[in-house]
């Protein structure tokens, strides 16, 4: 089934906490039995070959209905298996035909001008399995010492991972795993690295921190696509009904936000006079909001107003706003995605200065890469810790709120 719009409303609150993942050649979660249907279909009349969109969607039906692929995925996945998928020519095609759609311009085959709570959003978790399948492709490159293609493949996942990161804040998190897929293979083998390596993996992580953030072009999406739907909800209040239907705790609320969920379901449904009244005051006061939003959204990490400190509200608009809107949550991920790739760069930049010095770095300001060793959290320097031959390097998280104290002192992995 292709998860839409409405369906995510559902799925973003968890996906803002596990967006990562299981990063890695293997995946953690068994493949399911059936094979999903696939997404091209859906959203494409016919193959023009103009529309790199069109290559990575069809590299991602591939991969999702590939036995090889299937198997790889079972737990821990040997070399073996892995040599057995990419070996299989189905999946050589769809590895082949990712490359043909990056180099390509991409447009996503959704006018974002119509976009509402039931569009379809099919392709997604082949977007997923093509990072684990090319996540795999780095491991098998760096066991024959190929590290060269390795460092390529990674690089091609980060762009996977860009290009992905352009339409819904669904979309965002999914890129956002992508990024932390391609990179952490790489990150675990470091020490294979010669010095050329340690120059071309900087090179990268410089070349990523000059795009644009997604964040901002994603938010203002996710407002087109609310606007969309309150209009949408003027002409067709049974749609709204379903939603707010669909909210409602199956077992009786357990939470102030549950609660809240059934006094909304309860006014719209003993006040179906005063509905549009309701949507008119939810679009003013997403309006409001959105611009408070974007305020911080373009803002460095460490000068946002964490939490936004909120009063809090109990009329009809909050609930129904607070049902449908985006989560400034996501927010801390898009930090901790450009963090990752400040770490990925650094490190590079330290095995560089100790190939060249034969020793470590006795600070970061020794690279002489004041842009990169930023910590994005903070906007000081990132932590770095020599010790001997080995040395510790992080950043310390986002500061302060649930976020913070869930995801902690951001580390990329790495060997002495």
């Amino acid at each position: 089934m292709s998860l839409t719009i409405r369906a995510i409303l559902c799925l973003v609150a968890l996906a803002v906490t596990v967006a990562a993942g299981p990063a890695g050649g293997q995946s953690q979660v068994a493949t399911p039995a059936t094979t999903p249907a696939p997404a091209f279909p859906k959203l494409f009349a016919n193959y023009t070959g103009l529309n790199g969109y069109e290559d990575l969607v069809l590299a991602g039906d591939i991969v999702s209905g590939n036995a090889a692929v299937q198997a790889a995925e079972q737990g821990e996945a040997t070399l073996k298996q892995m040599r057995d998928m990419l070996d299989d020519r189905d999946v050589e095609r769809a590895l082949q035909m990712v490359r043909l759609g990056l180099d390509k311009q991409v447009q996503s085959p959704r006018d974002p001008n119509k976009s509402d709570e039931q569009t379809l959003l099919p392709e997604y978790a082949g977007f997923r399995r093509l990072a684990r399948v090319m996540a795999m492709e780095e491991y098998v490159a760096l066991a024959d010492g190929r590290v060269q293609k390795a460092i390529d493949v990674m690089r091609d996942g980060l762009r996977l991972g860009y290009i992905v990161q352009s339409e819904f804040l669904i979309s965002g998190l999914v890129g956002i795993a992508i990024d932390s897929i391609a990179l952490t293979t790489i990150a675990r083998h470091f020490d294979q690295m010669s010095l050329k390596d340690c120059i071309h993996v900087t090179a990268i992580a410089r070349e990523w921190l000059k795009l644009p953030s997604p964040a901002e072009a994603v938010y203002e999406s996710e407002q087109r696509t609310l606007r969309n739907m309150l209009n949408t909800w003027k002409g067709d209040p049974a749609r709204l009904r379903a939603i707010i239907k669909d909210q409602q705790p199956a077992n009786g609320p357990t939470s102030d936000s549950e609660a809240a969920a059934v006094e909304l379901s309860s006014y719209v449904e003993t006040h179906p006079n005063l509905l549009m009244t309701l949507i008119d005051q939810t679009e003013a006061l997403a309006e409001v909001e959105h611009a408070v939003l974007m305020q911080d959204v373009r803002r460095p990490a460490w000068q946002r107003k964490t939490g936004r400190n909120r009063q809090p509200r109990v009329d009809m608009a909050h609930r129904l706003y607070s049902m449908i809107a985006p989560t400034d949550l996501a927010l801390a991920k898009y930090d901790l995605d450009r963090t990752q790739i400040h770490l990925l760069g650094v490190h590079g930049a330290i095995r560089r200065f100790r190939w060249e010095n034969n020793h470590l770095p006795a600070s970061l300001d020794d690279l002489k890469l004041p842009a990169l060793i930023v910590d994005p959290f903070t906007g000081a320097t990132l932590t770095y810790k020599p010790s001997g031959s080995s040395y510790e390097l992080y950043s310390t998280g986002p500061a302060g709120g649930e976020a913070g104290a869930a995801i902690g002192a951001v580390h990329l992995p790495r060997n002495p």
